[in-house]
């Protein structure tokens, strides 16, 4: 399905290639990588915005709680 890096080897009875230790590894690509701690780091920064936001419309804008909870209900 996915292109491999390695070359097609014959298959022990475990299921894996019958060249390779079966204790080593096989390495994450550099752009798995990236991605991973993009999505780690968006992620962080939406739950910090998420639990200022509140304290920010209401005492910040002076948001009244009908309208803070209209905004909460949108989001």
């Amino acid at each position: 399905m996915y292109p491999s890096i390695r070359s097609a080897t014959v298959t022990g009875l475990s299921g894996q290639p019958a060249d390779v230790d079966p204790v080593t590894r096989p390495r994450i690509g550099r752009n798995v990588l990236y991605l991973g701690l993009t999505s780690l780091f968006t992620d962080i920064s939406s739950e910090m915005v998420t639990s200022i936001l509140p304290i920010y419309l209401v005492f910040a804008l002076r948001f009244t709680p009908l309208e803070f909870g209209v905004i909460d209900g949108l989001y």
